[in-house]
């Protein structure tokens, strides 16, 4: 089970690497709401303070929630 583990984490980052370009961030109306009256990241769980960025599918553009700067780029290693 863990050689399938380690296959699959060397794929999806073969895969994200391949398919990896800056795509303009998709937002609606409710995203930015959501985006405004977030405090806490969704990534920690900690409070938002003055490093509060907002998340994004990379490959899509499509936001996903409002995170600590540090937590964000912590997450876009793992893919790197």
């Amino acid at each position: 089970m863990k050689i399938l583990a380690k296959f699959l984490e060397i794929l999806v980052k073969k895969l994200y690497k391949k398919f990896n370009y800056n795509k303009k961030v998709r937002m609606t109306l409710k995203d930015y709401e959501d985006y405004n009256d977030t405090t806490i990241c969704y990534i920690c769980g900690g409070e938002l303070k003055g490093d509060k960025v907002l998340d994004e599918v990379h490959l899509n553009g499509k936001y996903t929630s409002a995170a600590k700067n540090e937590c964000n780029l912590r997450l876009l290693s793992i893919y790197q």
